[in-house]
């Protein structure tokens, strides 16, 4: 499959089937409560195109691989799906994916790949860049704009996300 198709594949299936709202709200932690809804819809667009960039990355680097699900198992909080990229040359990578079902509907919560949460990874990556702001009159600078959320939105839209402390 070519680099675009898997490209716009996982575009679609990150906005589609990842909780986006609940995984940015747990990412932004207490600056998800004095956040506009403007805001919050903005972090979220941004977010998800930086989890696209990012994962999408490295799963475009599988190469030949293929997802083989290896089982399932329910808890308190939902289902968690284990599966592994295979790859003809290297070793398989674990992926788990926990999946929350609300009215009849699954929504992918969290993913660990090798064992390494994506939104513990992500709050504390972002976390950094937000309490490295906290105090000023715009707690999500340019500087956290740029690293955390940055997008391929238009320059008018990529203003610095002010989430109030």
């Amino acid at each position: 499959m070519p680099l675009t198709t898997k490209t716009a594949y996982f575009d679609r299936m990150v906005r589609q089937d990842f909780d986006l709202t609940g995984i940015a709200r747990f990412v932004l932690g207490p600056y998800w409560r004095a956040a506009s809804p403007s805001e919050r819809h903005q972090f979220c667009d941004g977010f998800a195109d930086r989890l696209i960039r990012i994962y999408g990355r490295q799963l475009a680097q599988s190469g030949d691989g293929y997802f083989l699900v290896t089982g399932s198992r329910t808890g308190p909080g939902g289902v968690i799906v284990t599966s592994r990229i295979v790859r003809p040359q290297d070793a398989p990578i674990a992926v788990d994916w926990r999946l929350r079902i609300t009215d009849g509907v699954s929504k992918i919560e969290d993913v660990a790949i090798d064992g390494v949460s994506m939104v513990l990874a992500q709050r504390s990556e972002i976390g950094r860049s937000l309490r490295a702001t906290a105090g000023r009159s715009e707690c999500c600078s340019r500087r956290c704009d740029r690293r955390a959320i940055r997008s391929n939105r238009s320059a008018r839209d990529r203003r610095p996300i002010c989430l109030r402390t």
